[in-house]
């Protein structure tokens, strides 16, 4: 039972958790546990790495914006739209976004995460669970 980080990628925050040493700053997160609430908010032109969202943890990414090596547990939630570009795993297996393409595959939508397919966006082998939404 730890603590909640709510937090965007314009901020600057830096300290430790299970993972070890983590940092926002200058537009980029790495290294961030997301859990009990905590959120963090890849914004526009921004990118983060090394992410872990575990129960109650929400990753929210913008279009414009990238997360590398996301690692999704039950109880997560990814909030993006196919502007976004983001990989990582999740209870399925692999998934991503390419925010270039608008291409979607293996998303894993529930506990509040939701992603929104642009136009001429494609969401392939999603699956939509308790509290996912898929628009």
């Amino acid at each position: 039972q730890g603590g909640a980080l709510v937090t965007s990628t314009a901020a600057t925050v830096t300290g430790t958790n299970c993972l070890g040493h983590f940092s926002v700053g200058n537009g980029m997160a790495d290294n961030v546990v997301l859990e009990n609430g905590g959120r963090l908010d890849v914004l526009e032109g921004h990118s983060a790495q090394n992410t872990l969202v575990d129960d109650g943890g929400t990753l929210a990414v913008s279009a414009g914006g990238k997360a590398t090596d996301v690692t999704m547990t039950s109880g997560g939630a990814l909030i993006a739209d196919s502007g976004a570009t983001v990989e990582g795993t999740n209870a399925s297996g692999k998934f991503s976004i390419d925010g270039i393409s608008g291409q979607a595959s293996g998303l894993l939508l529930e506990n509040g995460g939701s992603f929104t397919v642009n136009a001429g966006g494609q969401a392939g082998n999603t699956t939509v669970g308790y509290r996912g939404t898929l628009t």
